[in-house]
């Protein structure tokens, strides 16, 4: 990356990749046979144990918990929406024997109602785990369509909308389940701003350069 204006290309394409696209050339199509501009990317993780109490009803009579991790990759417009994406279901079922896991889902809704399935982990069989209610779930999917972005977008911006849960053959409607973030009640406040310059003094940054919230 030596080269001139490499650098600056290598900065451009981190702050305005739709200015910047890829392009593949051949010896039949020496000025280019197929492009694609850059876009931005991300990916989330939510750290979540799923608990049957958390249920709409709580469950009771039903002990586990399912430690799971759900991550979210996706492709970014420029004013910063998921256009694409792909959702990888990480679940660590810890159920009393015999438990029949039937499904696993992201499901639009508040914490204490119970909402529509909009991201399907799309489980190929009917029961996935058999006899001792233990053992790992790790499915990954694309999303797509309009109501699996809007769930998407949300989760980016809103998180404590969108919950994940899993189902049972006992429990068809839910087994255990948790928001994917827990909402704020209140707005934050800054109360100080402190600068990592060596000198206190130096509180204006310069344009086009890096900083971090921390």
């Amino acid at each position: 990356l030596g080269g001139p204006g490499a650098l600056d290309a290598v900065t451009g394409v981190i702050t305005n990749p739709a200015g910047y696209y890829i392009n593949a050339h051949t010896t039949g199509f020496p000025a280019g046979a197929f492009r694609s501009q850059a876009m931005k990317t991300d990916r989330m993780d939510f750290q979540l144990t799923l608990m049957p109490s958390q249920e709409v009803p709580p469950v009771t009579g039903f002990n586990g918990q399912v430690p799971s991790r759900l991550s979210a990759y996706t492709l970014r417009n420029a004013d910063g929406t998921a256009a694409a994406g792909a959702v990888v279901f990480d679940e660590d079922v810890q159920f009393p024997s015999g438990t029949q896991i039937s499904a696993t889902h992201v499901h639009d809704g508040l914490a204490g109602t119970n909402g529509p399935v909009r991201i399907d982990s799309r489980l190929k069989s009917s029961p996935v785990l058999v006899n001792d209610g233990i053992g790992n779930i790790y499915r990954l999917v694309t999303v797509g369509d309009t109501a699996g972005l809007a769930t998407l977008n949300s989760a980016i911006s809103t998180p404590w909308k969108q919950y994940l849960n899993i189902h049972t053959a006992d429990h068809p409607g839910g087994a255990a389940r948790w928001q994917l973030a827990i909402g704020a009640t209140t707005l934050p406040s800054i109360t100080t701003v402190l600068t990592a310059a060596p000198y206190a003094s130096l509180t204006t940054l310069a344009p086009g350069s890096h900083f971090a919230i921390n």
